[in-house]
């Protein structure tokens, strides 16, 4: 994606990165790619950008805080943070075991804060219900494009279209007003997806009041999605939501959680997209099926046009296998050395563990949801409970 020519300028963004830092893309790769066997130089630079208390979650958790009005990222003492940086290493039968930007132990509560801060904005933002509602519903339309195309092996067609969709000027939003790149949004998909993937274009997408990022995205997907996934499209231009029926925590009923969230995962992992298609659809068919919802035609007709009656949503942040070890690193007091002689002496560091991309992490915030379509959602809670909404997905 660095590489790829933009096809408004003509530029790629390792043009930009060597014309602005004079920097070249192998040297910005060697420090997005470092790990434990990178050298010194480049694994704490990547620490700078990725980490426990990297310069993205100093800045972003300030800002959504701010534009979402919560409160969870405006006590970061960041002044004692900074003042207290330092570098951590250390060394393990002399290789280079450590190297990560670390605090002194005074500020170690503070960069505690950050975590918490996270944590919470996971809770009560990121992972709010309506945004998962909104995910569950992109999820069910991706994953039958991914089906689709798996089926007819294109997905080597789609990796590249999608790459161009990414890199180009349709995804900002500096043109001068909304329909002129609406119309210009249009004709740059026709003309790329055109080359590579045969889609319907009988079906023209109306016109949204989506902000520009995000009317670009469902306009890509439009191309590519079945007539269940054009509705679900719909649904979400005119907000109309997937309620929730059923929710499950990990604090409340951690076996039944573990045993969805394991299978689900898995899954996801493995891109086995027709597997969690096909649970859903059981889901679905036992839920109506309780429910005495038998006739799904009328219901579809009732709500003009197809589209699918319930969705699941399982969060997941843990997306490698295995999930990233993650800990922030401090000098403690005692290691920190009084004299010139103490400074280097031997594992003078010390580590927390920090939850950020674990399956720790997905079990704390994460909530395993049902979710039904609006049609059908009063219907859905006079008959069931949500204990037994979760049976039936335990059961598929």
């Amino acid at each position: 994606m660095l590489e790829a020519l933009d096809s408004y300028s003509g530029e790629s963004v390792a043009d930009i990165i060597h014309a602005e830092w004079n920097t070249n893309l192998e040297t910005v790769l060697s420090i997005l790619k470092a790990n434990e066997n990178s050298p010194f130089r480049q694994r704490i630079l990547k620490s700078i950008i990725s980490g426990p208390i990297d310069a993205d979650k100093l800045d972003y958790l300030d800002r959504d805080c701010i534009h979402t009005g919560v409160s969870f990222g405006g006590d970061i003492d960041r002044g004692r943070l900074l003042r207290n940086l330092t570098v951590c290493f250390s060394t393990r039968d002399g290789v280079l075991d450590v190297a990560e930007i670390g605090i002194m132990e005074k500020a170690h509560t503070v960069a505690e804060s950050i975590s918490r801060a996270r944590l919470e904005m996971f809770r009560q933002v990121y992972w709010h219900h309506t945004v998962r509602s909104l995910k569950a519903m992109l999820t069910f339309v991706v994953r039958r494009i991914l089906i689709r195309l798996q089926n007819e092996n294109k997905m080597d067609q789609i990796c590249g279209v999608l790459n161009g969709f990414c890199l180009s000027p349709i995804c900002s939003p500096s043109f001068e007003n909304k329909a002129t790149e609406q119309s210009r949004t249009c004709d740059l998909l026709n003309a790329t997806v055109e080359q590579s993937v045969e889609y319907d274009e009988s079906l023209n997408i109306p016109y949204s009041h989506l902000s520009a990022n995000d009317d670009a995205l469902i306009s890509f997907l439009w191309r590519f999605a079945d007539e269940l996934g054009k509705n679900v499209l719909e649904m979400i231009r005119h907000r109309q939501l997937f309620t929730r029926v059923a929710v499950l925590s990990h604090s409340i009923e951690e076996s039944r959680f573990v045993s969805i969230y394991t299978r689900f995962r898995e899954e996801r992992l493995r891109g086995y997209f027709p597997q969690q298609e096909t649970r859903r659809e059981r889901l679905e068919e036992m839920i109506l099926e309780k429910c005495d919802l038998h006739d799904k035609d009328l219901i579809y007709d009732r709500m003009q046009g197809k589209v699918p009656l319930i969705l699941f949503d399982v969060p997941l942040k843990a997306l490698r296998d295995p999930p990233a070890k993650e800990a922030l690193w401090y000098i403690p007091e005692e290691k920190l050395g009084f004299s010139q002689k103490d400074i280097f002496k031997k594992y003078s560091v010390a580590q927390s563990k920090i939850q950020i991309e674990s399956t720790v992490f997905d079990r704390m915030v994460g909530k395993i949801r049902v979710l039904a379509h609006p049609a059908i959602q009063q219907q859905v809670l006079e008959k069931m409970t949500s204990h037994e909404i979760i049976t039936c997905l335990l059961n598929t």
